[in-house]
């Protein structure tokens, strides 16, 4: 069953202008899409089912408002508007859809559709001076496939390419990026032979299947080139008419880091590619003072999930300490002392097959990343 929530004296005041809405121009209906934002998961574990749903809540808000944003905003612009109040953000929604939800004593997990305001959040960008841009854009279906020696991957847990792409929520893009589940059907209609060999039927049937107008073929290799171990990208696009692309796309330098870092930064690079985006180097990121502590959440079945956990997040090269507060059946609660900012955190565990999560102000969910059925 599907819920729609609404204010109901919004609703009350647009009543009497639906029938001249519905009947109205096709821009505006291209307008009101635009504002809707589809296919928001959200997986939080907490103390209870209730905190874990309002932790789900919040954060599906604060996720579905960056999407929204990255489609009218440009990555600068984007990066001036920086944090936005939760309570700001609940004040820009009109409505929302739970598509799909479970929950057991201690987590919740939905699919959620949230329709904006698009007038008050152009009022807000407004006064913020950034330039909102409405202009549609198709949505592209990325296939991210990682190959390392003789071997190529795509789809499955081994693929550290597709976990980093399947946080996407780490990063944004003007140009709506879709992540294949990874599914029966996904692995089906596509496999990694036929995506190297150049089937662009194969392409066109998953792009079709989740609504794109285009596939993104983006595979990742580290290699060496001119005596430098890099992340070679390669960037290949299908559109539904036919035609193919090469994108240019420069490689990321490896440096020793930690391969989810690397990924990180080649997703980013991907996105600045498909949406013809500069983007800054290594020397010119910003740097991040010091170690970062978070205190964060760690959902648990049993005592051997701790010890993989702990032996997993133990290998990350960014994570200083992980001091354990307390354990119980269902979770254990640590304090994660970083170096880095949590976006290259997310990266390395996405590597790993884990979700970094935000649960509230400053509390955090590291999670087995999981392809969500309903």
């Amino acid at each position: 069953m599907n819920y729609i929530y609404c204010d109901i004296k919004r609703f009350l005041r647009g009543a009497c202008l639906g029938l001249v809405i519905l009947i109205g121009a096709a821009p505006l209906l291209a307008q009101e899409d635009l504002y809707t934002v589809r296919d928001i998961n959200v997986d939080v574990t907490a103390g209870s089912a209730v905190t874990a749903q309002e932790h789900a809540m919040t954060q599906a808000r604060e996720q579905a408002f960056r999407v929204l944003l990255s489609r009218i905003l440009s990555p600068e612009d984007l990066a001036r508007v920086g944090e936005v109040a939760d309570e700001k953000i609940e004040s820009f929604v009109i409505d929302y859809e739970v598509l799909r939800q479970k929950n057991s004593s201690v987590r919740y997990m939905a699919n959620l559709t949230y329709r904006f305001n698009g007038g008050a959040v152009k009022r807000f960008l407004k006064n913020r001076t950034v330039s909102v841009d409405e202009s549609p854009k198709s949505p592209i279906v990325v296939i991210p496939i990682f190959k390392q020696g003789d071997s190529a991957q795509l789809w499955g847990d081994d693929n550290a390419w597709l976990g980093v792409w399947a946080n996407r929520q780490n990063f944004s893009s003007r140009t709506p990026i879709v992540v294949p589940m990874g599914d029966l059907r996904d692995i089906n209609d596509l496999s990694v032979e036929q995506v190297l060999a150049g089937d662009v039927e194969g392409l066109k049937k998953i792009a079709r299947r989740y609504g794109a107008g285009a596939a993104l073929v983006a595979v990742a290799q580290p290699t060496v080139l001119e005596d430098e171990n890099v992340l070679e990208l390669n960037l290949t696009k299908v559109t539904l008419d036919d035609q193919t692309d090469q994108l240019n796309v420069d490689s990321v330098p490896m440096k020793n880091r930690e391969l989810g870092e690397v990924l990180g930064q080649g997703v980013a690079r991907v996105l600045a590619s498909v949406n013809g985006a500069k983007i800054k180097r290594e020397h010119e990121a910003v740097a991040v003072s010091g170690p970062q502590k978070l205190h964060v959440s760690l959902p648990l079945s049993n005592l051997g999930d701790w010890l993989k956990l702990k032996q997993t997040l133990s290998e990350i090269n960014t994570i200083r300490e992980l001091k354990l507060i307390s354990i119980s059946n269902n979770a254990a609660e640590v304090t994660l002392t970083h170096s880095g900012s949590e976006h290259t955190l997310a990266s390395a565990l996405g590597a790993r097959g884990l979700a970094l999560t935000k649960t509230g102000d400053s509390s955090w969910s590291i999670s087995h990343r999981m392809r969500t059925q309903f």
